[in-house]
């Protein structure tokens, strides 16, 4: 037997795919877990970057304080005189050289290799600090330099900063913050859902105790108005 069905109207569509909303509290909930998130994004965004500055700021320091430790050596010393500790590198300085005037690496210490990091004629008798990774083509590393008459004549010294260090530290952080915005968001939006939940309940019972007394004032009046 063939059976005529009637094609949906274009309302009754609209109602059959339409998606049952969501209540009070599973908005709010999701309200709350959209704003943390965002919020942990930003804050966790500038932490990052405040912190990677700071790091760098801190390289940066320690190399060119080398700098002017050894070209205040120089001052005095000839570079053959020179103390071995001020060629002692460590997690900042990781790489230092003195050049001499003719662009030979007389002294080396760390990571730094035979020939000039950088090019000596980048470099006056005034402090350059920090130049940028780039300037290094051969390794990742932040470079502070100065010229300096020695006794012998005008040589160069660079120090070098490894800023590996710094860039996995702020990968580690960030990695961490990255793993905790989940739980963090997953925390605000229970505490939200049953916040709002609890306080829906709330009115509810507020709500049927007002009308329960309505209706019974009601019946009351009208009681008192059939007796009369």
């Amino acid at each position: 037997m063939w059976v005529h069905s009637r094609p949906l109207r274009r309302s009754e569509l609209a109602r059959v795919m339409r998606l049952p909303s969501l209540g009070i509290s599973a908005r709010s909930a999701a309200t709350s877990a959209v704003v943390v998130l965002v919020a942990l994004a930003f804050a966790g965004a500038a932490v990052d970057l405040i912190l990677y500055r700071s790091l760098l700021a801190g390289v940066d320091d320690a190399t060119a304080g080398r700098v002017r430790t050894i070209v205040d050596a120089l001052h005095s010393e000839s570079p053959d005189d020179l103390d071995s500790a001020l060629l002692a590198t460590n997690q900042r300085v990781v790489a230092i050289q003195l050049i001499a005037p003719d662009g030979r690496v007389v002294k080396r210490a760390g990571s730094a290799p035979a020939t000039p990091l950088i090019p000596i004629n980048q470099f006056d008798f005034n402090l350059r600090r920090g130049m940028p990774d780039d300037a290094v083509p051969s390794d990742d590393m932040r470079v502070s330099g100065q010229k300096v008459n020695a006794t012998s004549g005008p040589y160069t010294v660079l120090v070098g900063g490894g800023s590996e260090a710094v860039e996995a530290t702020v990968r580690t952080v960030a990695l961490l913050v990255a793993g905790s915005a989940p739980i963090i968001t997953g925390v605000a939006a229970v505490a939200s859902y049953r916040l709002v939940r609890r306080s829906l309940q709330s009115v509810d019972a507020i709500r049927s105790r007002v009308a329960e007394i309505s209706t019974s004032d009601l019946a009351e009046a009208g009681t008192r108005a059939y007796e009369s």
